[in-house]
């Protein structure tokens, strides 16, 4: 019967702690300050220091057989609730290892599952997933890299697959561990879904009005287009650290289709910011699948100003021709940007297998080239 009541009073602190954290300004997403914040002797008095603690990961609640507050399941209602107030709703925890896996800072992996912690922000009406690495950043934030779903994928598909997942999006969540555990933050941005959940999620980079080759088509992009607007509010985010420590002045990009197409946008948008690009199954920013016309000559320059480039593209893509990425590679090096074609025979419209491993080599590589001041 006393252990009833003990039990009952726990949950009827947790709660008034709630109310009590409601009550305030709204706690940080930083977990550190938000322990501390709920040690204040404004929260001490109703009992609120020993529900939580500091944790690897975040606040842990100190209940019997308590887990993460950012765990999605096995968390009781007030668990709940008070990994709101602390600021974890937004935030996941990846699970434990399964047998003959392998966990890092950020990421549980077996062979089949990749399952890494994250956070979400809502921008503009649109949610961009990310996390960055653990421990302290460098001067000026995280070296950041952008990573551009396909059509009608989730955007969190970046920090949780499955082998058999379509697309074989498996490799991407794997690249999001490694740019993890090698240092770099990693940014995953939901795209657009104007019509229903049924069509799907698309960028609008070649997509009607936004797909013609013009120059006009150019400025079209960056005044009216949802993605742009996505874009500029979550450099604004950024630069005022309400996405965390990033890097804005040197960004990567990678992506895989439609989001391939959107990566190559990003080099007419702001090119100076991205030291590197990694394109999945994509070629230029106005083409799709067999369509690719020549670029007209006002794009001459832009090969120019391009960031260095990694292509990677399945032998039996029968979605995005070949010919198109050939085409904008060879533009490449005929215009002296660092570029590097990978293929893979046996994949079809897909992440390829070598992605984790080739995308994090060449981002390594431009951060050498851009850390030793040259110009790649």
């Amino acid at each position: 019967m006393a252990a009833r009541r003990s039990r009952r009073s726990f949950v009827l602190s947790a709660l008034f702690c709630l109310s009590a954290s409601r009550a305030r300004a709204p706690l940080p997403a930083n977990h550190s300050r938000c322990c501390a914040l709920l040690r204040d002797a404004q929260t001490r008095r109703l009992g609120c220091a020993r529900l939580v603690r500091p944790s690897r990961a975040g606040c842990a609640l100190s209940l019997p057989r308590a887990q993460l507050c950012c765990t999605p399941n096995g968390t009781a209602t007030h668990h709940a609730a008070l990994a709101a107030a602390c600021g974890c709703a937004g935030e996941t925890a990846p699970p434990p290892p399964a047998r003959g896996g392998t966990t890092s800072d950020r990421c549980v992996s077996s062979p089949t599952r990749v399952s890494c912690e994250f956070r979400t922000l809502l921008v503009g009406g649109r949610s961009i997933y990310y996390q960055y690495p653990s421990g302290r950043s460098p001067g000026g934030g995280f070296p950041t890299v952008l990573i551009f779903h396909a059509w009608g994928v989730d955007g969190r598909t970046c920090f949780e697959a499955d082998v058999a997942d379509d697309f074989r999006v498996f490799p991407k969540a794997k690249l999001a561990r490694n740019l993890l555990d090698a240092g770099f933050a990693v940014v995953c941005p939901q795209a657009d879904s104007p019509y229903n959940e049924t069509e799907g999620r698309f960028w609008w980079s070649n997509i009607p009005p936004y797909d013609g080759d013009e120059v006009e088509d150019l400025y079209l992009w960056n005044y009216t287009s949802p993605d742009h607007a996505m874009l500029m509010n979550f450099l604004h985010a950024a630069e005022n650290a309400s996405i965390g420590p990033l890097d804005t002045s040197r960004l990567h990009a990678a992506g895989f289709s439609s989001g391939a197409y959107m990566v190559s946008r990003l080099a007419r948008w702001q090119y100076q910011r991205f030291a590197s690009l990694s394109l999945n199954a994509g070629a230029m920013y106005y083409c799709g699948g067999e369509y690719c016309p020549a670029p007209r000559k006002f794009l001459t320059p832009y090969f120019g100003e391009h960031p260095p480039t990694l292509f990677l593209h399945g032998d039996k893509d029968d979605v995005v021709s070949r010919s198109s990425v050939v085409d904008y590679y060879t533009r490449l090096l005929n215009s002296s940007i660092k570029s590097r074609l990978v293929t893979q025979a046996d994949a079809v419209h897909q992440w390829l297998d070598a992605a984790p491993d080739e995308v994090v080599s060449w981002i390594q590589e431009a951060e050498r080239q851009y850390l030793a001041g040259v110009k790649s």
